[in-house]
């Protein structure tokens, strides 16, 4: 038996859809850029009849949330971490009947 056990953060691939990267893309530069909060920032969205990534219209909370988990998924996978390797085990089992 062998069994190998490797963590890295390099593992992690989350692929946003067009629209979800329109929507991050739109909403850090209204932030960033222009300053504007999130209820001023949904309000926005709103006006120029852009819907959440499940078809609902914006809150605030679903700008800061599109916002900030993103921005949390880019420093996750700009982190270096080292890879680990650790409980390396072999085991040699016969069973002979």
């Amino acid at each position: 038996m062998f069994s190998v056990d490797y963590y890295s953060g390099s593992l992690i691939d989350k692929v946003y859809t067009p629209h979800q990267q329109f929507l991050f893309d739109t909403i850090s530069r209204l932030y960033d850029e222009e300053g504007l909060n999130y209820k001023q920032i949904s309000d926005w969205m709103n006006l120029h009849n852009h819907k959440t990534p499940r078809g609902h219209t914006f809150t605030h909370k679903h700008a800061w949330s599109i916002h900030m988990k993103k921005k949390r998924s880019i420093k996750r996978s700009e982190q270096k971490v080292e890879p680990t390797i650790s409980d390396l085990s072999f085991g040699l089992g016969h069973s002979f009947t």
